[in-house]
This record gives structure tokens, C-alpha cells and sequence, in this order.
């Protein structure tokens, strides 16, 4: 792995200290004198109409890197693949390329509100223009310090409450209890299939994706309220999280 550092010609070694893949993100070392650190701006200070710029090296193309302009689109979005679920997503029509990946999302101030980590793909029949998305600081700086810790020796650990998800179909929020694991959180909580989960801890799930990113960040032990919607009613369990199985 190598870096190039804005400015100069040749690039510098990079050890690569820990990869979160289902944050989509890592944490990279470099020998380096004179770095300005960058500014984050406090996660409560972004704002959907906000001008934010992109900076990242779109398409790799030859010398500096390219900056687009936009605005906050939205905040708080999640997306899902099978690798990652990222939640507390900020949405920009700041224009993202192929490249952009990890580069900055900045303010009028030039401090940073996010990673760019992906743009929206339309898929057949349906249409999408400057629909991306940034990593928040609201995640980005948390997760930060759990790298650094797992470059200590810290192994990370993950949440697990033992739940199979899919979308609510009758277009509600949340997301839809397709299956639950036996002897699972879940199991002990008393979640059922067919319960349509809304909540966290009093926070508002509006898909499968936050629910997953949610009880990622959790830590094994840690006491959660889930807020569910069952048969039209609106019941409260407790459930105490387990360590995320392996693989």
C-alpha cells in the first residue's frame, strides 16, 4: 500500500493497522513530517441545505484532486450489501466518481462532516442523479477510536441479538422479523416473526440496514429496548446482546 501526498512527486510506504470491511473503512499509517491534521466539524452541527464540497481523486486522474460542489441531501440514511451495513449516512448531489471513495465531504468552513463511501445506483426502471452518500462523523469518529484500539490489541467486538430481517411491506418503517434465532437474544426477548422492529433504545430504525448497524455498534452484555410493532400494537422488550458469532 502506498500514499501519495498532495504536492509531492514520489509516494510513501503505508502499513495497513486494521480493516473494518463492514464499515467500509480502515485504518492506514504513514512516516510523515509536517502533516496538517484535518478538522471535523461536531456531528450535531451538519444540516440537510448545508454547501458541502467533495474532495477525492475521481477517476484517478492525473495530478491534484478534484472538488465538486453540492449540498446535504438528507441525513441519517443506512444502505446494505452483503458485506456492510453503514447507518447515519449523510445524502449529498455533490458529484461522486469512481475514485471519491474515502475521500473528504467538507463544509464553507473546510472542515470535514464525512467520508464519501458510495453512490446510488439506479437499478432497471428506475432513475437516480446525484444521489451519494458520506460516512458521518456521527459514525466516523467513534469508529476511529475502535480501530486505533484493535492496533493496541484490542480485539473488536460486535452485537448480536440473533434476528433474519427483510423490509416491511406494508410500506411502514423498520424492518420486518423474518426469522429468529433459537437461543438467541431475540429468542429470550420474546421476538417474534412477523414483529416489525421501530426502535432502539427510544432511536428510530427505518429499515433492515439501521437495525443491523445498530445492533453492530453494541457491545456483548449491553442491554437494548427494542420498540416493536406487533399485530398493530406497539410493544417494548428487553433484550441483553450476545457476541456476534464468527464468520
Amino acid at each position: 500500500m502506498t500514499v501519495r501526498v498532495p504536492g509531492e512527486t514520489e509516494p510513501r510506504d503505508a502499513v495497513v493497522l486494521v480493516i473494518d470491511s463492514g464499515r467500509d473503512l480502515a485504518l492506514l499509517r504513514i512516516e510523515a513530517d509536517g502533516l496538517v491534521p484535518a478538522q471535523f466539524a461536531a456531528p450535531g452541527d451538519v444540516r440537510v441545505g448545508d454547501a458541502v464540497v467533495a474532495v477525492g481523486y475521481a477517476l484517478d486522474l492525473d495530478g491534484d484532486p478534484s472538488v465538486t460542489v453540492g449540498i446535504v441531501s438528507a441525513l441519517d440514511r443506512t444502505s446494505v450489501d452483503m458485506t456492510k451495513a453503514l447507518k447515519g449516512l449523510v445524502q449529498t448531489d455533490a458529484p461522486i466518481s469512481s475514485g471519491n471513495s474515502g475521500g473528504a465531504l467538507v463544509n464553507a468552513l473546510g472542515q470535514v462532516i464525512g467520508l464519501t463511501t458510495f453512490v446510488a445506483i439506479p437499478d432497471e426502471g428506475s432513475s437516480a442523479n446525484s444521489v451519494g452518500f458520506a460516512i458521518s462523523n456521527q459514525e466516523l469518529l467513534p469508529t476511529i477510536d475502535r480501530l486505533r484500539d484493535a492496533t493496541n490489541g484490542s480485539a473488536p467486538t460486535a452485537g448480536y441479538l440473533g434476528v433474519g430481517l427483510a423490509d416491511r411491506f406494508d410500506g411502514g418503517s423498520g424492518a420486518l422479523v423474518a426469522e429468529v434465532e433459537p437461543g438467541s437474544p431475540a429468542a429470550a426477548a420474546g421476538v417474534d416473526v412477523g414483529d416489525a422492529i421501530v426502535s432502539i433504545d427510544g432511536t428510530a430504525i427505518t429499515g433492515p440496514a439501521g437495525l443491523m448497524a445498530t445492533i453492530r455498534d453494541g457491545q456483548p452484555g449491553d442491554e437494548v429496548l427494542i420498540g416493536l410493532r406487533r399485530s398493530g400494537r406497539l410493544v417494548s422488550l428487553s433484550a441483553t446482546l450476545a457476541r456476534q458469532p464468527a464468520g
